[in-house]
């Protein structure tokens, strides 16, 4: 009877991380690029996954707004990159994002991360500040 409950055990193991499998591996990354964001990500199981979304708050901000058009998958393992250019030309600071996993209407997975933005503007602003002093 023992040895039974061991495989049983292990078979309900088996069958929960299969179940539960990730479909983005690890942390997306965002990279301040002076005219906007650039968000990336790599998947790994993307089974069922009809489309990605991003989404986006200022660090101030309750309320999360969806910043990309639906993003239809590639295939398991892959890597995105979405370019939000949607970030106001004046502003920077910290901007919290959010890249969505959906199955049909559902969100099956969403990871969040931060992003440090300077905005180019402001880039050329301190440039032009320095120079003052050349």
């Amino acid at each position: 009877m023992r040895p039974r409950n061991l495989i049983l055990a292990s078979l309900v193991l088996t069958v929960l991380s299969v179940a539960y499998a990730s479909v983005i591996k690890g942390t997306p990354e965002g990279y301040s690029i002076g005219s906007g964001i650039l968000i990336r990500w790599i998947t790994e199981d993307e089974t069922g996954i009809e489309s990605f979304v991003v989404l986006r708050k200022n660090a101030n901000d309750a309320e999360f707004v969806v910043v990309s058009s639906p993003i239809s998958p590639k295939g398991n393992n892959s890597t995105y990159e979405f370019l939000d250019q949607s970030v106001f030309k004046g502003s920077g600071g910290v901007f919290v994002y959010r890249v969505r996993a959906v199955k049909g209407r559902t969100p099956v997975e969403e990871v969040q991360f931060s992003v440090s933005h300077t905005s180019s503007a402001a880039r050329r602003t301190w440039g032009s500040i320095k120079a003052m002093f050349r």
